[in-house]
């Protein structure tokens, strides 16, 4: 999402209520922990003074979580003696059966073996870390990652990749500034409450959606519009989607006047456009020259990136140009054959996918 301006926050904070702080912030004491269960390494009854903790959020279904764990080895590996490692899956899918649910992560843990090398537990049967820790933080999103310094304060709170090493080195060295600390996150505080009340400006658009009350719903957009054209690219992107569902052709205006306006120069939005524009097959009046261009402006953003390449080839393939569609795919391959963090049921995929375009090339 892009940023939004000091005014327009102004204005959304003033018409909505911002939420409620925090109950649990930098500076404060770290809660308890308790779990359901441990699988790996020494368990952790409560906070050790000579020790910094990272107590660090994931579930077995999270991508991003999986990619974080050889780091969190790592770290692990790293900080021996001076820095304890924690994985606590929490939001697992199984919520009724408590002991499939530790089943599931066990036996993720068993699969990982060396690569998951640090202390891991489960969340217990009341979710008591998810809603003490996460919750508690105003957290949603995993993975999340809680530092606690050698006073059992909580001494930052954030994505692992946002600045979890360089405070982490800091906390083990006793350098970390946790004043600094508490401004950031005072900060990053502020910046979740402008994007709530942003969200809330689009609720009544959304509920009427949900009604399926599309014409109505383009008209509340329309009025949002007016009233936050700072808001273009958000309501333009909601609008597509409504869209979508009703008129191809105008999706497909829309996708354009995003391109040549609000979103020219966001990748995700232009690449997410493409998928919904050339999947699934069932679109009708779709203008096969908008996914295409929409595609060839989400490559150059992205310095040709393999997958936005392939969705490129997939909107040549759907627009007919079955020839760039072979091309293009083959550029993609080729860029993912290459990356050794590539993943290889992506690489299967698009070959499966350029083996459909060559036999349609060669028609």
């Amino acid at each position: 999402m892009h940023r939004i301006s000091s005014f327009l926050a102004a204005i959304a904070l003033a018409a909505f209520p911002a939420a409620a702080a925090p109950a649990l912030k930098v500076g404060d004491p770290a809660p308890a922990i308790k779990v359901g269960k441990w699988f790996k390494g020494q368990p952790v009854e409560k906070f050790d003074p000579s020790q910094v903790y990272v107590v660090e959020f994931w579930a077995t279904w999270c991508g991003p979580c999986k990619k974080n764990i050889p780091h969190l080895t790592e770290l692990a590996k790293k900080y021996e003696g001076k820095a304890r490692i924690l994985g606590i899956s929490i939001f697992e899918p199984e919520k009724t059966d408590h002991q499939k649910r530790l089943d599931l992560v066990g036996k993720f843990v068993t699969a990982m073996g060396d690569k998951m090398d640090y202390i891991v537990a489960a969340d217990d049967n009341d979710g008591f870390m998810a809603k003490n820790w996460m919750e508690a933080a105003g957290e949603q999103g995993i993975p999340t990652a809680f530092i606690v310094g050698k006073d059992g304060r909580i001494a930052w709170i954030g994505y692992p990749w946002q600045g979890m090493d360089e405070n982490l080195a800091a906390a083990v060295a006793g350098t970390l500034d946790m004043e600094a600390m508490k401004a950031d996150a005072a900060k990053r505080q502020r910046e979740k409450d402008e994007k709530a009340a942003v969200s809330a400006l689009f609720k009544p658009a959304q509920e009427l959606q949900a009604q399926g009350k599309t014409q109505e719903a383009l008209a509340a957009l329309d009025q949002l519009e007016a009233a936050h054209p700072e808001l273009a690219g958000g309501i333009g992107g909601m609008r597509f989607r409504l869209l979508l569902s009703t008129d191809g052709a105008a999706a497909c205006r829309e996708a354009r006047r995003l391109l040549e306006g609000p979103l020219k120069n966001n990748h995700n939005a232009l690449y997410t456009m493409t998928r919904d524009l050339t999947e699934p097959a069932g679109l009708t009046n779709i203008d096969w020259e908008v996914p295409v261009a929409l595609a060839t402006r989400a490559v150059e953003l992205s310095n040709g990136a393999p997958n936005t390449l392939f969705v490129l080839a997939h909107a040549y393939y759907r627009k007919g140009d079955f020839a760039k569609a072979v091309a293009t795919a083959e550029q993609a391959v080729a860029k993912s054959a290459a990356d050794p963090d590539s993943d290889p049921q992506s690489i299967a995929f698009m070959k499966g996918m350029l083996e459909k375009y060559r036999a349609a090339a060669a028609k």
